[in-house]
């Protein structure tokens, strides 16, 4: 089975909890991940490149994340402030 390939938006204290679930994960493959700050992106970056060996794509802007061809799936884990169209 190929390995689902995931973006994550928010690295919150609930992107953070999400973010160790999905890198615990064999089949799951964290290509990308994007935060609202700068400083929570990078350190999202580098867990997962530290965890998996692998440089995941990072942004600030999650209109670029949600043009990726390699992502499968992207988890969206923001303030509630945010879903609201």
């Amino acid at each position: 089975m190929d390995k689902v390939r995931f973006g994550l938006i928010g690295h919150g204290c609930r992107g953070w909890g999400l973010l160790e679930i999905l890198l615990s994960l064999d089949d799951v493959e964290v290509v990308a991940v994007c935060g609202k700050y700068e400083d929570r992106a990078e350190s999202a970056f580098n867990k997962a490149k530290e965890k998996r060996g692998f440089t995941p794509f990072k942004t600030t802007n999650y209109k670029e994340l949600l043009a990726l061809d390699n992502v499968d799936a992207v988890l969206i884990s923001t303030d509630w402030e945010l879903h609201i169209p």
